[in-house]
């Protein structure tokens, strides 16, 4: 079990340089893009985790000569550490960040985690092993410190998927997703070029039945031409779509930019996207009463002045 306040000390070493250099600081926060999330509604207290672990594990500073406040840190010894004390912080070095699957929970004591190369990670985490559920899959930060693996980031969220076989095949999700790009997933809007924009544009036409049915299995076609079925459906769409208080209205569409495989062709990317737009436009959705958001656009459109 790590030390009481060992990743604090180092986490108030690092916050401590960057309040002395606000200029650094300044910097740092429009890199992460911290006022942006904010703005976008991101919890506060969430997200302040999050990029004091960007600050300290991640990104490189001239303030601390192009290094990362951590790697800095055990370089320098700035608080005149012990060499044992050291070497447990030379220990968080060699940290695994990403997303995990969950394969086994002991409430109380640890849970074991998968990556996405099929490495098993016994980890002792008494909070994680109070809340992980088997078969989700959790963005985490661990660590092997004094011999034990932890969890030794701010924050961990639970992805509403599970990583499937073609994922860890290809090595989905597979590099380095930083504290950022983890913010960036949780809180940011997507960015939707101008033509994407265009092939979500909703028609006038109230889809039928057979619409919705012909709609869904053109998205699962696409996925499966990318070798994707493991990982997404339209069900799943239609579970993301219809828990709009879990899941903000830009997710499905965000979750398949973050979430395809790094070698897909841009074809079958393009006809993933195009399918799910369309699938979306006429998915059922519990927030219009069951009617779907092509239906939605129609009714307010005829109550317009």
């Amino acid at each position: 079990m790590l030390q009481k306040g060992f990743l604090q000390r180092i986490a108030d070493w690092v916050h401590a340089e960057f309040d002395a250099h606000p200029a650094d600081l300044e910097r740092a926060m429009h890199a992460f893009g911290l006022h942006a999330l904010i703005t976008n509604g991101a919890d506060p207290d969430q997200l302040t985790g999050l990029f004091s672990e960007w600050l300290l594990y991640d990104v490189t500073s001239p303030l601390f000569k192009n290094m990362t406040g951590l790697a800095y840190f055990v370089q320098y010894n700035p608080l005149s550490l012990t060499n044992t004390l050291l070497q447990s912080y030379r220990d968080l070095l060699a940290f695994k960040v990403g997303y995990f699957e969950v394969v086994a929970v002991f409430p109380g004591e640890r849970v074991m985690l998968e990556d996405m190369q099929r490495v098993t990670y016994d980890v002792f985490d008494i909070n994680a092993s109070l809340s992980a559920q088997v078969k989700t899959t959790m963005w985490s930060r661990l660590a092997r410190v004094d011999g034990v693996y932890q969890m030794v980031g701010s924050s961990g969220f639970v992805l509403p998927l599970t990583m499937g076989n073609h994922a860890k095949k290809y090595g989905v999700a597979d590099e380095h997703i930083d504290a950022k790009v983890a913010a960036t997933f949780m809180y940011a809007s997507q960015d939707i070029s101008a033509e994407q924009k265009t092939r979500n544009t909703i028609t006038t036409t109230i889809p039928t039945v057979a619409d919705v049915e012909r709609a869904a299995k053109k998205f699962d076609d696409a996925l499966a031409s990318a070798g994707m079925s493991e990982m997404l459906s339209s069900v799943t769409l239609k579970k993301w779509v219809n828990n709009d208080k879990r899941f903000p209205l830009d997710f499905p569409i965000k979750a398949l930019f973050f979430l395809s495989p790094d070698d897909i062709t841009e074809r079958n990317r393009d006809k993933i996207l195009d399918t799910a737009y369309e699938y979306l436009a006429v998915c059922p959705r519990k927030a219009f009463g069951g009617k779907s958001s092509t239906e939605q656009a129609k009714i307010v459109q005829n109550k317009s002045p």
